[in-house]
Parts: C-alpha cells; structure tokens; sequence
C-alpha cells in the first residue's frame, strides 16, 4: 500500500521546517553576536579600568613624591631647627602644592595631634586629627613608611578626601609629627566621568593592603 501525502500538506511541512530551520539559525546568529558583544565589552572595561589604575597610581605617586620631598626638607639638620607652625614651613607646603590639581592641601600635624600649619592659610584653626588612622599609625611606628588612610569627610569644606601621610621626627628619633597631603576623591571623579561609553558597566578602584586595585 503506497502512502500518499496530499500536495498542501506537503507544502506546510516543508514551510514549518524551513521557518523552524530560520527560528534556529537566528536564535543561533543572535546567541553568538550577544557572546560576541559581551566578550568586547568586557575587554574593554578590562582596558579601561588598567588604564584608570595607571592614571591614579601616577597621581598617587605624585602625591607622595611631594609628601616626601617635605618629609626630608624637615628631617634636614637646618629643617629640624624650623618650628612646624613657622612662616617658612608655610611657605613651603603652600609651593609644593602649585601645580598638584589632584591635591586639596598640604598640612602638618605636631606630635599631639593638632594641625599647625597648612599651605591653604598661615595660621590654621587649632583643630585635633588625633582620630584619624593615619595619625595613630605613625604615632606609634618607627618606619619612615606611606600611610594611605580611608577615605573621609574633611574637616575644613566636608568634601571626601584621602589621606597621604609620612612621619616626622626629631634628629635623635622621637616623633615629632606628620606631613600630609589631602587627595580629593570628587577631582578623580570629575576627571573619570569626561569618559562616555556607550553603556554604563560597574568600574572602581580601591586600596586593598596598601595597594590600588581596579575591579
């Protein structure tokens, strides 16, 4: 017995086949150009985020090389004779910091805390920043290490700003204080958001154990 398929049947099973062939080759077609997409998205944040590593660590490096160049002024058999709150200290802190845009301020804290000289006005107000991390650290170390605090609100206009510090001490070895600079974090903003993509995607960078990390 012969088995026979009536010609319109016929044809709406080879259109279902074809469109199912279609659909298939499509969902396929689609699949591989998202995978593509994502593949290129992701190497590019990859790019742009070692190139904002890059960018941040230069700055920080900057910042420091200023702090320390300070930091040796002082420790100099002439700098150890000059009072922290002097006018030529002063000076100082308020040249270095010409020409560093990432820096808010240069200031000095003496051995109890308090900030008594900084490069934005001659006579700062007494204020304690005891408190502060970075100040309990190299209060108590002997190592003529950077410190980099968490980021905090400043206490002179409030905006978010990191800490670069290094220790002072006098020529026989006693803490005499600390230098530091205020890096503001609203100036890396600024600087990172001139960067238009063609869709948001999640970017930062941050310190882990003393070391910028892009993520």
């Amino acid at each position: 017995m012969r088995l026979s398929i009536r010609p319109t049947r016929a044809v709406l099973l080879l259109a279902a086949f074809a469109v199912a062939i279609i659909v298939a080759a499509c969902s396929f077609l689609l699949w591989d150009l998202r995978e593509r997409e994502l593949e290129h998205a992701r190497g590019e944040t990859l790019s742009l985020a070692r190139m904002f590593l890059e960018q941040t660590e230069q700055n920080f490096e900057g910042a420091d090389l200023v702090v320390r160049g300070i930091q040796e002024r002082l420790q100099t058999e002439f700098g150890r004779l000059l009072a922290l709150d002097s006018e030529p200290i002063h000076l100082l802190l308020a040249a270095r910091l010409a020409g560093m845009r990432q820096l808010n301020s240069l200031f000095l804290v003496d051995d109890a805390g308090f900030v008594v000289n900084s490069s934005r006005e001659q006579s700062p107000a007494r204020m304690s920043v005891a408190d502060r991390d970075y100040f309990r650290r190299l209060g108590q170390s002997t190592q003529a290490e950077l410190v980099i605090d968490k980021p905090v609100r400043s206490r002179v206009d409030g905006g978010w700003t990191l800490h670069l510090a290094r220790r002072l001490e006098s020529a026989d070895g006693r803490f005499r204080g600390i230098v530091v600079a205020g890096v503001s974090i609203a100036r890396f903003e600024r600087l990172y958001s001139f960067i238009r993509l063609d869709y948001q995607r999640p970017m930062a960078i941050y310190l882990a154990d003393g070391t910028l990390v892009a993520g």
